[in-house]
């Protein structure tokens, strides 16, 4: 692509290896959440709005940080960076996570998900584009103030909760 320094196949599993580790080393300590995110994600799964999380971070990473925080049983669908083939900004992982949940215990056959009934949250430029891309409406999360792609428009969940609440039953209905 042009971009980036070329790395031989040794050198790019030892920094893997090496972001494992680290990673590791700082989740020892314990999930820390942003203010009101726990408290989102019950309420919405308690509603039964069907929760999913569609991330470039590896699965046991995901795994961990919610089996720490007791949120794990609270999502339906994980979609880690093992399970697609094109990372974000490609909508791959928005669309795996949406045929997954469409796919979920309880929904009749051919119901389907539409992508417009659908709410991302999301922190990364990448994943901006990824949930426009997949036709999601977005909200951009509590770290996002860097984003230089988002819409000042767009509600930030950290000021607008109860907009953001209001928008979330808006999508469900």
């Amino acid at each position: 692509t042009g971009r980036g320094v070329g790395l031989d196949e040794e050198a790019l599993l030892g920094l893997m290896a090496d972001k494992a580790a680290e990673f590791e080393r700082l989740a020892a300590g314990g999930a820390r959440l942003f203010d009101g995110v726990e408290e989102l994600i019950s309420a919405l799964a308690e509603a039964g709005v069907p929760l999913a999380i569609g991330s470039g971070a590896l699965g046991n990473e995901i795994r961990m940080l919610l089996a720490q925080s007791g949120l794990a049983d609270r999502f339906e669908v994980i979609v880690s960076a093992e399970d697609v083939s094109a990372g974000k900004p490609d909508p791959e992982t928005y669309d795996r996570a949406r045929r997954l949940l469409q796919q979920g215990a309880g929904r009749e056959a051919g119901a389907g998900i539409a992508a417009e009934n659908c709410v991302v949250i999301e922190d990364t430029t990448a994943g901006l584009a990824s949930a426009r891309s997949a036709g999601c409406p977005l909200y951009p999360s509590y770290a996002s103030d860097h984003l230089p792609s988002v819409d000042p428009s767009v509600p930030r969940i950290t000021i607008h909760k109860q907009q953001y609440y209001s928008e979330l039953e808006r999508h469900r209905n």
